[in-house]
């Protein structure tokens, strides 16, 4: 029976989350991906000379860190300049949307 109720929690809660996440800004979304990344060089930085390298989990968690992290920063500098261009884009129908009431 425990488990049973657990369960409708967690499916509460991760209702609430989708909820949430569609009902935020893309930039805030691409802010937080940064900050993801950036916090996953702190990881790489700090226990790639540590003596907790030896541990399992540890050493396999930096070296995916260190093969996905690449693409990761490509694809947040991707998302920001798509960002732009959206909002230059949506400028232009604003100046134009103007012009044809005028």
């Amino acid at each position: 029976m425990k488990i049973i109720h657990t369960y409708k929690i967690n499916k509460r809660a991760m209702n609430s989350q989708v909820t949430n996440y569609e009902s935020k800004d893309n930039t805030m979304n691409i802010e937080k991906l940064s900050k993801l990344n950036d916090n996953s060089n702190e990881y790489v930085k700090v226990y790639s000379k540590s003596s907790k390298l030896k541990y399992r989990g540890v050493y396999e968690k930096l070296q995916m860190i260190q093969s996905t992290n690449p693409k990761f920063k490509l694809i947040v500098e991707i998302l920001i300049s798509q960002q732009e261009t959206i909002k230059n884009l949506e400028e232009r129908i604003k100046y134009i949307e103007k012009e044809k009431v005028e």
